[in-house]
């Protein structure tokens, strides 16, 4: 990135350029420091073609952990149903293929479930009736999803689940 400022607000002009460095110079993963990437819970059908390059790349920045964040689909409001819909939610062989390949890439994976709506957060959960028996479906419905995840993080040797969607706040 190449930037020439030809003035700064209440600074002094300098006839120097300042050089500034983007490339993060040699940097290399540290045990006690927990850096990563969050990959994208919304994969493009290219994706498996281009993961491990950015695999690679994430490991060459000194990162040390890829969190994966497979996600179901709230496909009903009333009652709450949560599943996954083939082309827009990974399936488990689809997880279990990136954390293989993140771990291939010496990286160390990390399951984060989140959920996902037709529409919006919002929209679901202002359509949502919110009684008694709703809520008592939407948490063995979520329960199932996270026990799903945490079966999924366990066979795969993730090295943590992380739980707090911040799409379903509202049931928290």
């Amino acid at each position: 990135i190449s930037e020439n400022l030809v003035s700064w607000q209440n600074l002094a002009n300098s006839s120097n350029p300042t050089e500034v460095d983007t490339n993060g110079g040699n940097l290399a993963p540290r045990a006690d420091f927990l850096t990563g990437f969050e990959l994208s819970s919304e994969f493009p059908a290219s994706w498996q073609a281009t993961l491990d390059n950015g695999l690679k790349a994430a490991y060459g920045s000194g990162a040390n952990w890829v969190i994966v964040s497979p996600t179901w689909t709230a496909t009903t409001q009333n009652p709450p149903m949560f599943e996954p819909i083939a082309g827009r939610d990974l399936m488990w062989p689809d997880v279990q293929n990136i954390l293989t390949r993140v771990s291939q890439a010496n990286l160390q994976p990390v399951l984060f479930p989140r959920m996902s709506f037709l529409e919006t957060s919002a929209v679901y959960w202002n359509g949502a009736d919110r009684d008694a028996n709703w809520w008592q479906n939407y948490f063995e419905r979520y329960q199932r999803f996270l026990l799903q995840n945490a079966d999924l993080a366990n066979v795969m040797k993730a090295q943590a689940l992380i739980i707090g969607d911040p799409a379903i706040m509202p049931s928290t």
